[in-house]
């Protein structure tokens, strides 16, 4: 028993659920038309829907849901501009059928009928007239005019302007573009092609309108090669492509008109769609994109079918195809799932409306999401302020719906300490931006994440934008990149240790080379030598170094290969040598050795000497004695030494006859004074005691002579 009662409450639960979500799906059209049986046209004025259509032969216009019979017959064009409505077609009177143009007023309660000559190929306005282009027969040949026509004249034609004269048979058609120069003023151009001598005309033509309704045209002929001609028309331009070989476009949202020439190739012959974006146009033929813009001309080619292309956010192009989207980079396609599409309805603020399959979907062009809701068979649609009002068929019944915009939202990121350009990936889109990036979002999506690359040399940064936090402004960090100071002519055994100082900071090692980590831009440097050392280096402003992103290798001294290097500095090391004055008293010619390197002198001299000790000894000179023989240095802090030379005279023996002693004479000349900065000479003191001994000697020989004589 509780069994069953689990099963039939299941059973309802699922049953209330089937219903909530047909409830859901299920939304109450603004209006309805019965019995419908054709849709000729479907207008908005003044936020009002106007339907030109027919119920079982019977033309009608339908303000809303309220119908206004016309009359028996066929529609052929119908047109609107601002509170006019135009209806061209033929009515049917006892089975004859008559050319007829009807003009309604947005009441709907003031219409003018006016016979017609035949059915024209285009319909225009210009303020409150209406304007149409007709071929009429002129003998064996045919011309095609414009004439304008006033709002509630019933007669005819205001005024007539021929456009061209003796136009071939066949080929040829008209299209009026609209020009919206202010809100104020609105200017018109027809647009015409045709055949002349089997030469395929183009003639883009500016009408004037005087107050009597004479019509002024100033003709612009462009000629083109021969071929036919197509239009591809949208809500916001109208395309004239003329095969083979060359485009003729003129769209009056962006006021732009030109003309291309094509590669001669079958593949340019059958163009599936077309659309204008913020300064370029795209055409997308069935194996070619093709994307005009101020820059130039690109062509992309393309694999599988593809239906729709649409211009996305940040200069993006996407297209649509069955079951699939794709979205040009630069020149790379990604593609990824997608809906299967046959009509862009409009695309804005980061959503495209699709339709494909009896389905309409919004599609988030920046994440690729998309919902999608059943609608049948769509007959047309209006862009409203709203939302975008769509006409489908169920059965004889015209259904209108409202399908609301998306909401979105203002975004912008900013980069601090950082001026150069910079790429946004943001989902599916990505470009190259500078300054500040103003982006609006769609708001059926929570959150946003994308990521910044500056330019080579700046850390990448990543992100999150939502509604709370739609205003961002990153910090730019700089990369690091390698700068290698590699010296030469140190002697690495000695433990000589050298370094450099960046800025504020001080780097030091014993090795031939010294790897510094540093920021791209221009950092100053200074080299710290080893004592009593100077240097050279390589770079083209002394104390300066330029770090960039672009790195290479180097094989270092000790063997290992050391990458991503943005500088190399060589630094070349030369010890400083310092003069040590050798001064002598004496002799002209002398010899010294300084640690076992002789030297000749001449006089006073001086010799360069590295920094460190020394031991300089005095080589002897024959009959010479010097003061001091040798002598310790230490270089720098000695800058000079002094030698004095004493001359050895030859010993004279004088023998007295009286006592038989002989006396030896021994002189010496000149005087033993030594200098040296920070040094005592020890021969000093051995001159002082050799003086005293000497005189001892003699004093006691005195007295030994002394006292023999007394005896």
């Amino acid at each position: 028993m509780e069994d069953k009662v689990a099963v039939l409450l299941l059973l309802l639960f699922v049953l209330s659920t089937i219903g909530v979500i047909k409830a859901q799906s299920s939304v109450e059209p603004l209006f309805q038309i019965s019995n419908v049986s054709r849709v000729y046209g479907i207008f908005l004025n003044n936020y009002t829907t106007y339907v030109v259509g027919a119920q079982e032969g019977e033309i009608y216009v339908w303000k809303n849901s309220t119908g206004y019979f016309i009359g028996d017959g066929t529609v052929n064009k119908t047109a609107s501009f601002q509170n006019l409505i135009v209806i061209v077609g033929e009515r049917l009177v006892n089975g004859s059928k008559y050319p007829t143009m009807w003009i309604f007023n947005e009441s709907l309660d003031r219409n003018t009928s006016v016979n017609i000559n035949s059915i024209p190929i285009a319909v225009g306005f210009l303020r409150n007239f209406v304007l149409l282009v007709d071929v009429v027969r002129e003998g064996n040949a045919q011309g095609i005019y414009l004439y304008a026509y006033a709002e509630s004249n019933t007669k005819g034609p205001s005024t007539t302007y021929q456009i061209v004269s003796n136009v071939e048979p066949g080929n040829y058609g008209a299209v009026f573009l609209n020009y919206t120069i202010s809100p104020s003023y609105t200017t018109t151009y027809l647009l015409t092609w045709y055949q002349v001598n089997g030469e395929l005309q183009v003639s883009l033509t500016q009408i004037g309108l005087e107050r009597n309704g004479v019509i002024t045209g100033i003709p612009q002929l462009v000629n083109v090669t021969q071929g036919i001609a197509t239009v591809i028309s949208t809500p916001d331009e109208e395309i004239l492509w003329v095969n083979p070989g060359h485009l003729y476009f003129a769209y009056g949202k962006y006021n732009v008109s030109g003309s291309l020439n094509l590669p001669n190739s079958t593949q340019y012959l059958n163009p599936v769609d077309v659309s204008v974006g913020e300064g370029y146009l795209c055409v997308l033929f069935p194996s070619t994109l093709v994307k005009i813009n101020g820059q130039g001309v690109t062509y992309h080619n393309l694999s599988g079918n593809w239906s729709s292309v649409v211009p996305g956010p940040l200069n993006s192009t996407f297209l649509f195809g069955h079951g699939k989207v794709g979205v040009y980079e630069e020149d790379t396609l990604n593609t990824s799932k997608g809906p299967s599409v046959t009509q862009v309805l409009y695309a804005a603020n980061g959503t495209a409306y699709l339709y494909g399959n009896g389905e309409i979907y919004t599609f988030n062009m920046f994440t690729g999401d998309f919902t999608s809701f059943q609608i049948g068979n769509l007959v047309g649609y209006l862009l409203t302020s709203d939302g975008i009002e769509y006409a489908s068929m169920s059965g004889n019944t015209l259904n209108f719906d409202l399908l609301p915009y998306v909401p979105y939202y203002e975004a912008s990121i900013s980069l601090r300490n950082y001026s150069g350009n910079w790429t946004i990936e943001l989902g599916l889109v990505k470009d190259e931006v500078s300054g500040t990036l103003l982006l609006v979002l769609p708001t059926n999506n929570a959150s946003y994440q994308f990521k910044v690359y500056p330019a080579p040399g700046y850390k990448p940064l990543t992100g999150v934008l939502t509604q709370v936090n739609s205003t961002l402004s990153l910090n730019v960090v700089p990369k690091s990149f390698r700068v290698v100071f590699l010296e030469t002519g140190l002697n690495q055994s000695s433990g000589e240790s050298w370094g450099v100082q960046i800025g504020s900071q001080e780097f030091k090692t014993n090795s031939t080379f010294l790897v510094v980590n540093e920021t791209i831009g221009v950092h100053n440097f200074t080299i710290i030598p080893p004592k009593y050392f100077k240097y050279t280096v390589n770079v083209t402003t002394a104390g300066l170094v330029k770090v960039t992103p672009t790195t290479f290798s180097v094989n270092l001294p000790n063997g290992t290969k050391l990458g991503g290097i943005s500088v190399l500095v060589l630094i070349k090391f030369k010890e400083d040598q310092f003069r040590v004055n050798l001064s002598e008293n004496g002799v002209k010619e002398w010899s010294v050795l300084i640690n076992n390197t002789r030297y000749n002198l001449t006089g006073n001299s001086s010799v360069l000497l590295y920094p460190g000790t020394y031991l300089v000894r005095v080589l002897s000179i024959p009959n010479y004695s010097v003061l001091p023989s040798s002598v310790s240095l230490e270089v720098p802090q000695n800058a000079s030494v002094y030698f004095n030379f004493t001359r050895n005279q030859n010993v004279t023996r004088e023998t007295n006859q009286t006592t038989g002693v002989t006396k030896t004479n021994s002189t010496t000349t000149g005087t033993s004074n030594v200098t040296s900065s920070g040094t005592t000479p020890k021969g000093i003191f051995s001159s002082y005691y050799s003086r005293v001994v000497s005189f001892v000697i003699v004093l006691v020989i005195a007295i030994l002579v002394a006292y023999r004589l007394r005896r």
